[in-house]
C-alpha cells in the first residue's frame, strides 16, 4: 500500500483487494495449461484490473503482466464498481459489470452466451449488452 500511495496509484483504498504471489503462479500455470490444450479463457475477477480508476485491484499491474503474454484469454468480467466500464487492451476486453445494489427501481443481470466465432453478454436493465468477436 505505502509503494503504490507514493506512486500516486488512486486504487490504494481499503475497499480494494489483491491477488498474492501464490494466486498469480496458479494463474500463469491456468493459463499455460489453457495454450496447451488450446482453449479460450474468460476471467472472473471481483476487482476491475482496468481501467486503473481507483476500483481497480491493488496488483493488477502484475496480473495485467500475465494476462497480456496469453492471447488464449478472450475477456475478463469484474464487479466492483457498480457504475459498470469498458476497456479494451491488448486485444482482451475488460468490462466492468454495472451492479443492482444502488438502484431502487431497475435490476442488473444477464446471460453469457458463447458461440464458435464469438462472445456475447445479453444485458437486462442496467446492464449493458455487448458482443465480441472471437
Amino acid at each position: 500500500m505505502d509503494s503504490l500511495q507514493t506512486s500516486g496509484r488512486k486504487n490504494t483504498q481499503p475497499w480494494n483487494g489483491g491477488v498474492d504471489r501464490k494466486q498469480l503462479k496458479w494463474l500463469q500455470n491456468e493459463l499455460a495449461q489453457a495454450r496447451k490444450n488450446k482453449e479460450h479463457v474468460i476471467l472472473l475477477t471481483h476487482h476491475p484490473l482496468l481501467p486503473e480508476n481507483g476500483y481497480e485491484t491493488l496488483n493488477n499491474r502484475a496480473v495485467l503482466d500475465i494476462l497480456y503474454k496469453f492471447p488464449e484469454v478472450k475477456l475478463v468480467l469484474s464487479g466492483h464498481n457498480h457504475k459498470g466500464n469498458y476497456v479494451m487492451t491488448n486485444n482482451i476486453p475488460f468490462v466492468t459489470m454495472e451492479g443492482m445494489i444502488e438502484t431502487v427501481t431497475s435490476n442488473a443481470y444477464g446471460l453469457l452466451e458463447l458461440y464458435p466465432k464469438e462472445i456475447r453478454i445479453k444485458g437486462q436493465g442496467r446492464l449493458s449488452s455487448r458482443v465480441f468477436k472471437l
